[in-house]
């Protein structure tokens, strides 16, 4: 039985066609030019394979390969979306439409139906694949932001821990000596008058500027309160320059020293 040249020609093309098809399938990826290259082509090859069998005859192997379009039809749809897969579909369709009534009555309705409907299955498949995909990028990306909220939680939870632990550390050694001082001593005397008094102090400093006072500043605020000083820093955090208003702290507390006078800062970041 000799095979029509035009059935080999759609056969081999519909082969190259499926293994772009898969490569691109394998990606989940198809450029704009990439998908109109493939309709047009897809489309080209139902014609050939239809339109190759004479009016008034029947050639099933030709109907058959020019029928098997449904993989590309499939992989346009799938990636592309469905407005290129439906005018995929629509062209391949209208191709063998054309090779269908060419061929009068020789063909049976079964066999019209089989044809036509080889495309419209391919689609159907893409939808449902397509669809499924999509519920299932759906729930993994929710997924991931769910458990990216709880790393979130958790780190936040853990950073505060470490500051709190942090903070009761300092208190502890603030305080710690000041308490022990006060536990074995009969009675309060001037120095551990002066000494809790520092201790509270520094802890207020701590609670109200959390981490505002570098070390030479806080030897120059605790030194300038030894002598009778009475000082205060209270910082209103939000945006500006927090090196200059250190500088300017610094210097008030170093005049407030030398003056003996009361100093009352009031520290705000515009």
């Amino acid at each position: 039985m000799e095979v029509p040249t035009g059935a080999v020609a759609v056969s081999a093309g519909l082969a190259g066609l499926a293994v772009v098809c898969a490569r691109c399938l394998s990606q989940v990826r198809m450029t704009r030019r990439v998908a109109v290259s493939l309709t047009a082509a897809v489309t080209a090859l139902a014609a050939v394979g239809s339109l190759a069998v004479a009016p008034g005859t029947t050639d099933p192997f030709a109907f058959w390969v020019s029928g098997n379009t449904g993989i590309v039809i499939a992989a346009v749809y799938f990636i592309r979306g469905p407005v290129p897969g439906l005018i995929a579909l629509a062209l391949d369709l209208a191709a063998l439409t054309v090779g269908v009534l060419a061929c009068g009555g020789a063909l049976p309705i079964g066999a019209q139906a089989s044809i036509l409907g080889s495309p419209v299955i391919g689609a159907g498949f893409a939808i449902g694949f397509r669809a499924a995909f999509r519920g299932l990028s759906n729930s993994t990306e929710s997924q991931l932001a769910s458990y990216r909220e709880r790393l979130s939680l958790q780190a936040r939870a853990e950073a505060i821990s470490r500051v709190d632990r942090a903070a009761l550390e300092y208190a502890r050694r603030v305080a710690g000596p000041v308490l022990a001082r006060a536990a074995s001593a009969p009675a309060p005397d001037p120095a551990l008058r002066l000494a809790a008094a520092l201790a509270n102090a520094t802890l207020r400093d701590e609670l109200l500027a959390p981490g505002f006072l570098t070390t030479a500043l806080a030897d120059s605020v605790r030194a300038a309160r030894t002598t009778g000083t009475s000082t205060e820093a209270t910082v209103a955090t939000g945006t500006g320059n927090a090196a200059g208003s250190k500088k300017i702290c610094s210097s008030a507390c170093v005049n407030a020293r030398i003056r003996k006078s009361t100093w009352r800062g009031a520290i705000s970041f515009r």
